[in-house]
C-alpha cells in the first residue's frame, strides 16, 4: 500500500516541478544549445577578425618590402650599366651593393641584379611645378622614348595626385645642374666629427644637410667616383651616389607648403620605378 501511494505522488511532484521552473523558481541546468552556439560564432567572428587584421598589415609590410627591393635592384642595374659588373672599380656599384645589403635585400636578387642587362637602365625624365613655382625633375627607369615609357607614366600621375602641375621636357630642367651627389646616412654622419672638414678634406664642391639627419656631398661628374672611393677610405659606406640634378638656386617655401612637397616627393621616391626626384623647394626657417 505504501508502495503504491508513492507511485501516486509521483505525477503531483512532476507537476509541480513544471510549475515552479515556469515561474522562475528552479533554473534550467543545463546550457542553452541556443547560447552555446552563439558563442561559437562570436569566437570565430573574433578570431576571423584578428586574423584579417594580421593579414592586411602582412600585406602592407610586404608590399613596401617588394617596391624597396626592386628600387635597390633597379640601383644596382644602373650601376652595373654606367661603369661595369665588377664593385672593385665601380664604387657606384659597390654603394648599391652595401645598401641593398643594409636592406636585407636577398643574396640571389643581388646577384641577378649584377649580371642583368636590360632597358631598365635607361632613363627618362618628367618635369613639373608645384604650387605655382617649385620646379620638380623626376628620373625614372625605362624607356627613353617620347612619353618615357609605363616608369615615367606612372610617375606623372603620382606628381598629379599630390599636386603638381606636369610640364613639357625643357620647362623647369635648365633650373638644375647635373651633379655627381654621395650621401651618407644619419648613422654615419654621426661617426663624423665635422662633416664641412671631411667635405673640404675630399674636396667636394658643396655638402648638403638632408631633412632625414644625412649629409649629401655634391661634386663634379667627372670626381663622383673618386669622391666615394674616398669616403671608403675613411671606412664610410655610401647609402646612395650617382649623378643627379642639383637647382641652381633654392626657392623659400612656408612649413605647411613645405610639408605637402616632401609627401610628394615622397609619394615618388616610394614608387619603384622612380631614379630619382630633385626640387629647388626648401623650408623657410624664419616662418612657422
Amino acid at each position: 500500500m505504501a508502495a503504491a501511494t508513492k507511485l501516486h505522488r509521483f505525477p503531483a511532484i512532476c507537476q509541480l516541478f513544471v510549475v515552479l521552473r515556469s515561474c522562475g523558481h528552479v533554473r534550467n541546468t543545463q546550457p542553452s544549445k541556443l547560447n552555446s552556439v552563439s558563442n561559437v560564432q562570436m569566437r570565430k567572428m573574433a578570431g576571423h577578425s584578428q586574423w584579417a587584421n594580421r593579414k592586411h598589415q602582412k600585406a602592407r609590410i610586404d608590399g613596401a618590402r617588394s617596391k624597396l627591393f626592386q628600387r635597390r635592384c633597379a640601383d644596382i642595374v644602373n650601376a652595373v650599366k654606367t661603369g661595369g659588373a665588377d664593385p672593385e672599380s665601380n664604387p657606384r656599384l659597390a654603394a648599391a651593393i652595401t645598401q641593398a645589403k643594409k636592406d636585407n635585400v636577398p643574396k640571389a636578387r643581388i646577384e641577378a641584379s649584377q649580371s642583368q642587362s636590360s632597358t631598365q637602365s635607361d632613363s627618362f625624365l618628367s618635369e613639373a611645378v608645384f604650387d605655382g613655382g617649385i620646379a620638380l625633375v623626376i628620373e625614372t627607369y625605362g624607356s627613353s622614348g617620347q612619353r618615357g615609357g609605363e616608369s615615367a607614366i606612372e610617375a606623372r600621375r603620382i606628381a598629379t595626385k599630390h599636386g603638381a602641375v606636369v610640364k613639357e621636357q625643357g620647362s623647369v630642367s635648365y633650373l638644375f645642374e647635373r651633379k655627381f651627389v654621395v650621401t651618407l646616412d644619419s648613422d654615419d654622419v654621426d661617426g663624423v666629427d665635422d662633416p664641412e672638414e671631411l667635405a673640404i678634406d675630399i674636396g667636394v664642391e658643396d655638402l648638403v644637410t638632408n631633412v632625414d639627419g644625412s649629409v649629401s656631398f655634391v661634386c663634379d661628374e667627372q670626381e663622383g667616383e673618386t669622391v666615394v672611393q674616398q669616403l671608403m677610405e675613411y671606412a664610410f659606406e655610401p647609402s646612395d651616389a650617382g649623378v643627379r640634378h642639383v637647382p641652381n638656386q633654392w626657392i623659400s617655401m612656408q612649413a605647411d607648403k613645405h610639408a605637402q612637397l616632401r609627401k610628394l616627393v615622397s609619394a615618388l621616391e616610394d614608387y619603384h620605378g622612380v631614379k630619382s626626384v630633385a626640387t629647388n623647394g626648401k623650408v623657410n626657417v624664419g616662418h612657422d
